[in-house]
């Protein structure tokens, strides 16, 4: 039977749209694959290929000695560090102070230079810093990021890399003194320079390794006052110590295992110093960074999910939730971890609060997979999170780390009004995704794009997502106000994050009452549904970053 001309058309246009979707399913997998390995690689995979380091200055050039072994060996990169009331691992520790006082390039460039063969171990760093801080002295650390300000620097005879004794020296001083700051960004750029000035004096004084046997308030004692305690509990220890530091500044490293295992041994037999699964957690989190395996699994999750929609394949979907629900069991194990770190809800900056607007979107994501068992939510919610990780993470002035919170605003409210607000958040971020889904669509056309559903689907998924967050951004503002009233003695006090808070539930009051009693749907809900979001960002991003206000402490330190 022949096939006239109107079908073989037909056949061929099915058999265009069928390799346009296979291209674009080709094109999708190879992205996922890009963005996996991409993020599992190591930024310094290819520096710490060569495991044995060959030293110069800061270690002898005739010793073939790697001091990273060695701490770990002994167990040295486990031991307890308290660092502003929170207890870490010397791993975890070391990263933080050197990654806040200096530029992790600048710092690499110099201590090769000095050291050529030495790759970059931030627990050799700041242990030869704290034992020989002298050595460092004439290196270039500091820089002035602020390009008019440097280039005033460089006007009076300065060097753009400025090492301490510059930092110290009276021209430096004298130069301060009479410079002309001619704005606040220049400002700003002097006084970090300067404090870190003080950080690097100060980097001995507070390197808490010994806790205070007589105190339990969670004092610790630094390894001056540790060597300046006569009490016979800390005898040991100060032989530790003594005997570490000469070896270090011998740079003779045969002893230095057996003199790092005798310091371990000592310090744990001392009262209040904390149990290993507690400094476990720690290293664990700095170690094998889990919250990157837990975007890894929602990664592969949206994978799984796009297949699903292109091929119809319910084992695909399935993969996909599985991807999801391990994902965020995973993730709830990671917060688990830094609620035992810090003794509450991670809530208390900017990443933690991001980290558990994530858990929640994924959250929201599985319900509405296992109600409605449509791919798309399971996609749209996957590729969001890890889009909002890796955005926050890319943020200059947020903080990975664990933080207490200020003890001013220590307070139950503060975990019911971050908690609240934070899963709203992660409801408007699902409606924008479907709000963006359905322009898109609305744009295209209704017959294309065959692996989004239709118009009517999407605009249904947006309303629910926005009448699931509404009510979570009342308790949120509500608790917000009683947390406040705590706090600073006032209900409300026209906080540039509160006055954006209260507008941003307007607008979404709105989007409701334009639903209801005008009869809105579809494109123009759709719109007021991403304007209702960008107020979101402005919220949580824009007013922290822009403007000054009472809440400026959730970026971090």
């Amino acid at each position: 039977m022949k096939l006239g001309q109107g079908d073989r058309i037909n056949n061929l246009k099915q058999r265009h749209l069928k390799l346009e979707t296979l291209n674009l399913y080709t094109v999708f997998i190879f992205l996922m694959f890009i963005l996996i390995v991409s993020f599992l690689i190591p930024k310094n995979l290819y520096s710490t290929q060569n495991s044995r380091r060959e030293q110069s200055r800061l270690f002898p050039t005739t010793q073939m000695i790697d001091i990273s072994d060695i701490i770990k060996k002994a167990k040295f990169d486990r031991i307890a560090i308290q660092d502003r009331g929170i207890i870490r691992t010397l791993k975890t520790y070391s990263k933080m102070q050197l990654g806040d006082i200096f530029d992790k390039k600048i710092l690499e460039k110099t201590v090769s230079q000095s050291s050529p063969g030495f790759v970059y171990d931030p627990m050799v760093i700041y242990l030869m810093m704290i034992f020989d801080t002298e050595f460092f002295y004439d290196k270039g650390l500091f820089s002035l990021k602020n390009e008019s300000l440097k280039k005033k620097f460089s006007e009076a005879g300065f060097n753009a890399i400025l090492s301490y004794n510059d930092l110290n020296s009276e021209a430096f001083k004298k130069h301060i003194t009479e410079i002309e700051i001619d704005n606040r960004q220049e400002a700003l750029a002097l006084n970090k320079l300067l404090r870190k000035k003080q950080d690097f004096e100060k980097i001995k004084e507070n390197f808490l390794i010994v806790p205070d046997i007589t105190n339990t308030e969670n004092k610790w004692l630094s390894i001056n006052e540790v060597l300046d305690n006569e009490k016979k509990e800390y005898s040991e220890v100060r032989t530790s110590i003594i005997r570490i530091e000469k070896i270090l500044r011998s740079k003779d490293f045969n002893d230095l295992e057996t003199a790092l295992i005798s310091f371990v041994i000592s310090v744990k037999k001392l009262r209040f110093y904390p149990s290993e699964s507690y400094l476990w957690i720690d290293y664990v989190n700095s170690t094998l960074r889990p919250v990157v395996w837990v975007f890894v699994l929602y990664l592969i999750g949206a994978l799984f999910f796009f297949i699903s929609a292109n091929t119809q394949s319910s084992l695909a979907h399935l993969l996909g939730l599985v991807s999801l629900v391990i994902g965020l069991i995973t993730h709830t194990a990671v917060m688990i971890m830094r609620y035992i770190s810090v003794g509450g809800m991670p809530l208390s900056n900017m990443y933690e609060a991001t980290v558990f607007c994530i858990w929640g979107l994924i959250l929201f994501v599985i319900i509405f997979e296992l109600i409605y068992k449509k791919d798309i939510v399971g996609l749209i919610g996957s590729v969001l999170s890890f889009i909002t990780y890796v955005l926050i993470n890319s943020m200059p002035g947020v903080t990975v780390e664990i933080e207490l919170v200020p003890q001013i605003l220590d307070s139950p409210w503060k975990t019911y009004h971050v908690m609240s607000i934070m899963l709203s958040y992660s409801a408007f971020l699902l409606s924008f995704g479907f709000g963006v889904l359905y322009l898109l669509k609305d744009k295209i056309g209704e017959k294309k794009l065959g692996w989004i559903p239709e118009l009517k689907i999407l605009d249904m998924y947006n309303y629910l997502a926005i009448k699931i967050g509404i009510p979570l951004l009342t308790v949120g503002i509500v608790t917000g106000a009683l947390w406040a009233n705590v706090a600073w003695g006032r209900l409300w006090r026209w906080d540039p994050k509160e006055t954006s808070a209260l507008i941003t539930w307007f607008i979404y009051l709105i989007y409701l009452h334009l639903r209801f009693n005008k009869g809105w749907v579809g494109k123009k809900t759709a719109i007021v549904s991403i304007i209702g979001f960008l107020a979101v960002l402005f919220t949580f991003l824009g007013v922290n970053f822009i403007i000054s206000g009472l809440h400026s402490y959730a970026v971090g330190q």
